[in-house]
């Protein structure tokens, strides 16, 4: 799966696997999972567990889109970091987000690499609304657009940006589904 933040991610995997091996000293259960089972695993990640919204690249009609579910301030500083090294920089994001996560530094770390930021509510109590997110950016970033649904700020985004254009959509599992619902 692309983005920097894998290697760290398939790293945990791989040192949780040696324990659950007996590699490591102290461990009384033993599975039997070799080290070929293992490199076919990691090879084939996202077609044996169907995970999306990965620093997902989407290419369609309404434009070239990147999807990531990340959902927290350190989830949102791979995704740009990740992001910068390919390339992408002074892009529209498409954000949505849940009341429970640290917002401002969300939105002060995606502004490093956004033009404008579409605000957008999923589906779900815990949302936060675009108007509510255009309220906590002010004085973090600008421009902003409250947009209402997931599908509304796609839209809006999507008619506003150049066909060759990359558009970001983030910010929660929700989001990355509602989204995916909509362009797939």
């Amino acid at each position: 799966m692309p983005g920097l933040f894998q290697i760290q991610n398939a790293l945990i995997a791989v040192r949780a696997l040696d324990v659950l091996r007996g590699k490591v000293d102290g461990v009384e259960k033993r599975w039997n999972i070799s080290d070929r089972q293992l490199r076919y695993g990691m090879e084939h990640v996202k077609d044996l567990t169907g995970i999306k919204g990965r620093l997902q690249l989407l290419q369609k009609e309404t434009g070239q889109w990147v999807l990531d579910v990340a959902h927290n301030p350190g989830a949102i500083r791979e995704l740009v970091r990740s992001l910068s090294e390919m390339g992408y920089e002074n892009i529209p994001v498409v954000f949505g987000v849940l009341n429970d996560k640290d917002v401002k530094s969300m939105l002060r770390t995606l502004s490093k690499i956004a033009r404008v930021m579409y605000f957008v509510e999923p589906r779900n109590e815990r949302a936060i609304s675009g108007e509510q997110l255009r309220r906590i950016s002010e004085g973090i970033f600008f421009p902003v657009v409250a947009c209402g649904s997931v599908p509304d700020g796609i839209r809006m985004a999507a008619s506003k940006s150049k066909n060759s254009e990359v558009i970001l959509v983030a910010g929660s599992h929700f989001v990355i589904g509602e989204a995916l619902e909509f362009l797939e």
